[in-house]
């Protein structure tokens, strides 16, 4: 089963946690900066859906305003 998840020391505190239907991504807000984790498609048989994912999906995570803290597996290929 794919997805992602946060993990954190005890006494950090997460707030607004959400996550896409897809349970690729995650998101957060950690002491008002948006967090988001995600764990992208891979392959390249597959890239529509990373396209997909990167340009709808994704995208509905991004907030308007800065500084935000992104990571994961791009499953990017050179």
């Amino acid at each position: 089963m794919r997805g992602t998840a946060l993990l954190a020391r005890n006494g950090f505190h997460f707030t607004n946690i959400a996550t896409i239907p897809s349970r690729r991504a995650i998101t957060s807000d950690f002491s008002g900066i948006p967090l988001i984790k995600f764990y992208a498609p891979s392959g390249t048989a597959r890239r529509t859906e990373i396209e997909e994912f990167y340009n709808s999906e994704l995208a509905e995570f991004y907030p308007a305003s800065l500084p935000i803290i992104i990571g994961g597996d791009f499953n990017c290929t050179c």
